[in-house]
């Protein structure tokens, strides 16, 4: 009787320390990433939605159930369009606190991922999107002003801004009217190389090649391509074209390597960096 009353004491005592023992792990274990109070819910969460060219994400700071932090993420959005939603709506949702800001004109499929995103991010904590859609009141007031010009041309897309720099080159004074965040248009999308046969481009690329160039005699390549290329009178028999291929057939070395290095001399009159300032340039003389 004595022994087993020991063995339940024992038995307790065992069991007690069990307890206290994963009570005082429990409680020096690492901290979880949020917190939940009375108050509401803190922490970093984020969340993920279908962008224009790919994933945006967007992570919320949360302290005591409020918004106080945003940031979005979304290296595949198109550069000048996407990207001005993911710089700017972020510091307006951490603002107002709500996920229901104005998008960017011009730019809906990446302003509404980001609020997608940042609805799934409430919803990784555990809370109602719908509690945090307040609308945000824009009480922005534009100034009226007076400017006097040659020139007006509404729309900053690609045929107006060609019209714009084609009368500021004219010497006339020039304002351009655009309703969206950002000028180009459509243009903004044509991003990437070109593939363009006949043109000045291709003529271009074979010269960065280090190839001969044979060209008609007519259009801008003569202007172009100077002398670095050979020229050709292109006739419904094509027979210059035909010589002319047979002469390029023959070309010593020398004479080949002759051309190659011409060329190279003409590319470099022509780099697309030279083109983006002198662009940059006309738009800043218009503005």
């Amino acid at each position: 009787m004595k022994k087993a009353q020991i063995k339940k004491s024992v038995s307790a005592l065992a069991m007690a320390a069990v307890i206290a023992v994963s009570l005082f792990g429990y409680g020096c274990g690492a901290k979880p990433a949020s917190t939940s109070s009375d108050a509401g819910v803190s922490g970093d969460f984020t969340g993920t939605a279908k962008g224009f060219g790919g994933d945006v994400s967007v992570t919320l700071t949360l302290t005591d159930g409020a918004i106080t932090g945003c940031t979005a993420e979304g290296k595949d959005e198109t550069q000048g369009v996407g990207s001005e939603a993911i710089a700017k709506m972020p510091g307006e949702i951490a603002e107002s606190g709500s996920i229901a800001v104005d998008g960017v004109s011009g730019a809906t499929v990446t302003s509404t991922a980001i609020k997608e995103a940042a609805a799934a991010a409430l919803t990784a904590a555990g809370l109602n999107p719908d509690d945090y859609k307040t609308a945000v009141e824009n009480n922005a007031a534009a100034e009226d002003s007076t400017v006097d010009a040659d020139v007006v041309v509404v729309g900053a897309g690609g045929a107006g801004m060609t019209a714009a720099i084609t009368a500021a080159a004219e010497g006339k004074t020039v304002v351009i009217l655009e309703s969206q965040s950002m000028v180009g248009g459509n243009s903004v999308r044509a991003t990437g190389g070109m593939n363009a046969g006949k043109t000045v481009y291709q003529e271009l690329e074979a010269f960065a090649y280090g190839c001969p160039v044979l060209l008609n005699n007519k259009s801008c390549f003569p202007e172009i391509a100077g002398d670095a290329a050979v020229y050709f009178l292109l006739d419904e028999q094509g027979s210059d074209l035909v010589e002319k291929m047979k002469m390029a057939f023959s070309w010593s070395n020398e004479e080949r390597e002759s051309i190659i290095q011409s060329g190279y001399e003409r590319l470099n009159l022509y780099s697309w960096q030279k083109s983006a300032e002198q662009l940059k340039d006309l738009y800043v003389s218009i503005t």
